[in-house]
């Protein structure tokens, strides 16, 4: 035997058998097609905070007074007016409660406003908060500001309460009249986004559009 023909049989020896295991996507043949999960939507509250503000016609453009409706649907539940004691005069701040009195309306301090109206009963209740040019409405309340960050990167996020517990309100503007808000949390932001648009702006889980008769609050 000549070393050519030993070469088969050496091959041969070398060689072991081995179990292959195969890993597959099998679908379900009645089973209907999966596609992408779409976020987890909570029902749209039925209430609504619409608020206004009046400021100062210097630059600072600072708050003086404001007013208020809270609804649950159709139906007014509430309404009211709110004001900075600071900005106002004795004989000013007079009149704004007479007036209150008067048509049978609450008169409460900005402070108040924020934390018994604007969180308490929208922030807490989920209701829609309505405005025209809600960002600038937004920023009067505001004790302060900082850059926001995350996706709202190049807008403002406002700080409108000392408890920290309470979430800031971040505003991006993405032309003249169209804006991006949402609520933040201290673990996420994005908890309640909103868009504005042609002047009017919803803030809110649900999108709503409304007219400026709506801001005839007395």
């Amino acid at each position: 035997m000549n070393a050519h023909s030993a070469r088969p049989a050496l091959a041969a020896q070398a060689t072991d058998s081995l179990a292959i295991s195969l890993r597959a996507f099998v679908t379900n043949p009645q089973g209907k097609p999966r596609g992408p999960r779409k976020p987890r939507r909570s029902p749209a509250s039925k209430w609504a905070l619409v608020f206004d503000t009046e400021t100062t016609t210097d630059p600072s453009q600072r708050l003086r007074f404001g007013s208020y409706q809270l609804r649950n649907g159709q139906a007014l539940n509430e309404a009211g007016l709110f004001f900075d004691p600071e900005a106002l005069s004795e004989a000013e701040r007079r009149t704004l409660e007479s007036f209150a009195a008067s048509h049978g309306v609450k008169c409460m301090t900005h402070a108040t406003f924020v934390e018994d109206i604007f969180f308490r009963r929208g922030y807490e209740l989920r209701a829609t908060i309505v405005g025209f040019n809600l960002p600038f409405d937004i920023s009067r309340l505001a004790l302060g500001w900082a850059p926001a960050r995350g996706k709202m990167r190049g807008g403002f996020s406002f700080k409108l309460s000392e408890k920290r517990w309470r979430p800031r309100v971040q505003v991006k503007h993405l032309s003249g009249r169209a804006a991006f808000i949402q609520f933040t949390s201290r673990q996420s932001a994005a908890t309640i986004p909103a868009i504005a648009a042609k002047g009017w702006v919803s803030f809110g889980e649900e999108r709503l559009w409304t007219s400026r008769q709506s801001l005839a609050l007395f």
